[in-house]
């Protein structure tokens, strides 16, 4: 007993190889001249046929029990394999085709068969015109296939030549090479050098901002202490000037006293009063004249901050000049 055979397509698994002849013959007989599928049906019978028939007994299975050359068994089988490429890519070209057209297109890869029924109707052609479209596509497709290995051939000679001609391509390899290791290390150097600047210029800015913002705080306490000098100035200015009345009125007390006393021709009270009169006159020039320092001092330090601010602007002005 023969081994199962599995195929694809409507074809019910058989136990020999004398099944499946008369399975052959049944198709034969019922299919005539339609189209392909019959052809693809007998194809798989004759693949799993093969395998069954002893080594060197093909041909005379074929002649004996279905009556086929080895010929034309090979184009069923060849049809049968191609149509199941096919289907197992959505596609049935050769099966929607008559026999002999579809056995015209075996010559074709499936690619080849794809691109050529793009640009050709087998269906407007006689079965002799669509073997001459195929022989004249395959000589096409060759002459294109030559024309291309010819040019890479000439490709090839021609960088074989540039490469004779280049006993030192090794050294200018090697030279590429190192130019190209200099260049970058050039490349990270600068790179490097580019963000310690940029470093230094963060910090510059910095700096600057905490400049400036020493400075605002100095302008602010400057005006504070102008501020100050000022209220001092007009406080020390009215004192002063109430100094002076007092003075002026203690002056005159002392006047009156020293001419009273003279009336009294040295009366010891008028003395005394003479006396307090003189001590107040004394006292009286005393703040007055301390009154006198502090504003000579408070307008000498007026002076003394404007000058330091001036100093500070023009440092600061040399610096930026000098960054820039």
């Amino acid at each position: 007993m023969g081994e199962v055979l599995i195929l694809e397509g409507d074809f019910t698994p058989v136990w020999d190889s004398a099944a499946i002849a008369g399975e052959i013959n049944l198709i034969k007989r019922r299919a005539g001249e339609a189209m392909t599928g019959w052809a693809v049906d007998i194809g798989l019978r004759l693949i799993a046929a093969k395998r069954l028939v002893a080594h060197g007994n093909w041909g005379a299975w074929l002649q004996k029990e279905v009556d086929y050359s080895e010929r034309t068994a090979s184009d069923l089988m060849r049809l049968a394999s191609a149509a199941l490429a096919e289907r197992s890519n959505g596609k049935q070209l050769l099966e929607e085709l008559p026999y002999s057209k579809a056995v015209a297109l075996l010559g074709l890869s499936g690619e080849e068969r794809e691109d050529f029924l793009t640009g050709c109707d087998p269906e407007s052609l006689t079965v002799r015109q669509l073997q001459a479209e195929v022989a004249r596509y395959k000589s096409l497709a060759e002459t294109a296939e030559s024309e291309r290995v010819a040019e890479l051939v000439v490709e090839n000679q021609a960088l074989r030549q540039e490469q004779a001609a280049w006993p030192n391509a090794s050294a200018v390899a090697r030279a590429e090479a190192e130019a190209r290791a200099e260049a970058e290390d050039v490349a990270k150097e600068q790179r490097k050098l580019a963000e310690e600047k940029a470093k230094e210029a963060a910090v510059l800015r910095e700096k600057l901002k905490q400049a400036e913002s020493t400075r605002k705080e100095a302008l602010d306490e400057r005006k504070r202490a102008e501020r100050a000098i000022r209220d001092a100035a007009a406080l020390h200015t009215k004192e002063i000037a109430e100094l002076k009345e007092q003075l002026q009125q203690a002056q005159k007390d002392m006047s009156e006293r020293a001419a009273s006393s003279l009336n009294l021709g040295g009366d010891p009270t008028a003395l005394g009063e003479l006396k307090k009169a003189q001590a107040e006159v004394a006292r009286l020039r005393t703040m007055l004249d301390h009154n006198k320092q502090l504003f000579e001092a408070n307008a000498c330090f007026a002076d003394a901050q404007n000058n330091m601010i001036s100093f500070e602007d023009i440092i600061r002005a040399m610096r930026q000049g000098g960054q820039e």
